[in-house]
C-alpha cells in the first residue's frame, strides 16, 4: 500500500495489532526490509511501543536495516511519566531520557526533526551524531471540505497545549473589542477577561473553530522543541492571517512580513500585531500576505510533501549505506 508515501509501502499500526504484536511483526519485516520507519511521537501513552521496537531490532540483527525516526522533536524529560514520578527522582529523567535513546540508537539510525534548529542542536542535546540527523519539515492537514468551506466569524483562535504562551495571548488581547476562543486544557491562574474563553476540542472540533476564525495566534514559549506547525501551517491552508510568537522553527516555516507576522514574545508587540491585522486599512495587505502564505503550504508543507521528504531521506540513506 502507499497511501501518502510516493511508492508503495507496508504500513503497520499498533493500534490495530496490539502492543507485542506489532513489536513482534516488525521483527519479522525487518528482516528482508531496506528501511523500517518509525514515529518518534510513540510516548508515554503508548507505552514508548516504537522505541521498543528500534530496541528489539538493534538486538535481534547483526546488520539491522535502516530504521529511519520521524518526527524525533523531543524534550528531556517526559511529562507522562514525571507525572507518575515521586519528586525526589524526577530530576533524573534527563539522564533516564538519553539513556534510553543511546540503548536503541545505533549507526543504522536516522532522527529526522521538525527545525534546523533541532537538527542543529540534536548532537549537544542527545549525544548523537549530527550527520545522522535531518530536517523534514511539518505538513497541514484538513479535509478538502474543511478548507473549501472557511469563513470569517468574527474572533481570534489560538490552540494546542505543547509550550503555548496564553497568559501572553490573554495580556494582549485583554481589552480588545473582539472574541477570544482558546481551544486548550491550558488552566488560567486568574480570572479571564470577559471576550477570553478556554475549553479544550475533539481534533475535528478543533479545525472547525479554526476555521471560522478571522485571525488565528499562536503564542510560543522558547524552548529547545519546535512546536505549533501543524496549527500555523493548517490556519494558513484555510486562508486565515497568522500571528505567531518567535522561537525555535518558526522561520523555517514562516517568511515574517510576507507569510505571517512573527512578533516578539512581548504583550505590546503581540497586541500591535493583531491591530495590523484587524484594522480595515489593511484589508488588502493581509490578503496578500493570506494568498502568499496559502501558496506556501501548498507547495511545501502538504502530507505528501512530508511524507516525500521522509521516504527520500531514507532513499539517499539505504543507498549511502550500500557504497
Amino acid at each position: 500500500m502507499s497511501g501518502p508515501w510516493p511508492a508503495p509501502v507496508q504500513v503497520v499500526e499498533p493500534i490495530k495489532l496490539g502492543y507485542w504484536p506489532f513489536v513482534r511483526q516488525l521483527l519479522r519485516l525487518a528482516k528482508g526490509a531496506d528501511a523500517i520507519v518509525l514515529r518518534g511521537t510513540s510516548g508515554f501513552s503508548e507505552g514508548y511501543v516504537e522505541a521498543v521496537a528500534a530496541l528489539m531490532i538493534k538486538l535481534r540483527y547483526r546488520d539491522p536495516p535502516l530504521v529511519l525516526v520521524s518526527d524525533a522533536s523531543w524534550d528531556l524529560t517526559s511529562q507522562g511519566l514525571e507525572r507518575r514520578l515521586p519528586v525526589a527522582l524526577r530530576p533524573l529523567l534527563p539522564k533516564l531520557g538519553r539513556w534510553a535513546v543511546h540503548l536503541a540508537d545505533g549507526r543504522h539510525v536516522v532522527y529526522c526533526v521538525l527545525s534546523t534548529d533541532e537538527q542543529r542542536l540534536f548532537n549537544q542535546r542527545w549525544g548523537i551524531d549530527g550527520a545522522r540527523v535531518r530536517f523534514t519539515p511539518y505538513f497541514a492537514s484538513l479535509p478538502t471540505q474543511l478548507v473549501a468551506s472557511a469563513s470569517d466569524d468574527g474572533y481570534i483562535f489560538a490552540g494546542g497545549n505543547t509550550n503555548r504562551d496564553y497568559g501572553l495571548l490573554v495580556e494582549a488581547a485583554e481589552d480588545l473589542d473582539l472574541p477570544v476562543r482558546i481551544a486548550s486544557s491550558w488552566k488560567p491562574s486568574r480570572r479571564l477577561p470577559d471576550n477570553v474563553t478556554v475549553n479544550w476540542l475533539p481534533h475535528d472540533d478543533y479545525n472547525r473553530a479554526m476555521a471560522g476564525a478571522s485571525l488565528v495566534v499562536v503564542p510560543l514559549y522558547e524552548t529547545a522543541r519546535s512546536v505549533g506547525q501543524q496549527t500555523y501551517l493548517s490556519a494558513m491552508l484555510l486562508g486565515k492571517p497568522v500571528i505567531v510568537t518567535d522561537a525555535p522553527g518558526v522561520r523555517d516555516y514562516l517568511q515574517p512580513g510576507e507569510t505571517a507576522h512573527v512578533v516578539d514574545r512581548d504583550p505590546v508587540a503581540l497586541r500591535a500585531a493583531i491591530d495590523w491585522v484587524l484594522d480595515p486599512g489593511n484589508r488588502a495587505s493581509v490578503q496578500a500576505m493570506t494568498e502568499r502564505a496559502r501558496k506556501a503550504v501548498d507547495e511545501k508543507y502538504l502530507r505528501s510533501h512530508y511524507f516525500s521528504r521522509l521516504w527520500q531521506a531514507a532513499a539517499e540513506e539505504v543507498v549511502s549505506r550500500s557504497h
